[in-house]
């Protein structure tokens, strides 16, 4: 099963993500790292956004998405921007909640996740977002919220 880490990258001068054009629309910068790697390991993630040119920490895993129609397994993390962001290159654009309204993006998935991330915290769950149960069907899981 082929791996995919996507990054939601937050911006310290507000509640803002980083998304990159795309074929299919606006997406989530993202990762592909040649070996699969445990929810718990954040080293290719920071390594992804250091592509990029940012300087990121990790701040926990959001959702694993077990996609076996696609044989994908899909794992999103919150990352902190530290330090200022720079100039945003070609193909990137910084979000708001209000702005995702107006965007095609990539996937109905990337749509609910940026919008949960957007709207505030989620309520603390006894383990993990990622340990959290999913279908045998490969169903997300669901942001923890109250």
């Amino acid at each position: 099963m082929r791996s995919l880490d996507l990054l939601l990258i937050t911006n310290p001068h507000g509640p803002l993500v980083l998304l990159l054009a795309g074929p299919g629309g606006w997406g989530l910068p993202h990762n592909a790292p040649p070996q699969a790697h445990w929810w718990q390991v954040t080293t290719p993630v920071n390594q992804a956004a250091a592509h990029f040119g940012l300087v990121t920490t990790t701040m926990r895993c959001l959702r694993i998405v077990d996609d076996e129609q696609a044989n994908e397994a899909r794992c999103y993390y919150g990352l902190e921007l530290r330090g200022e962001p720079g100039p945003t290159l070609e193909g990137q654009r910084w979000v708001s909640r209000a702005d995702l309204a107006d965007l095609k993006l990539a996937s109905a998935e990337q749509r609910e996740i940026l919008d949960g991330w957007l709207s505030g915290p989620p309520s603390p769950s006894p383990r993990p977002l990622c340990a959290q149960p999913t279908s045998a069907r490969g169903s997300a899981l669901r942001l923890a919220q109250s």
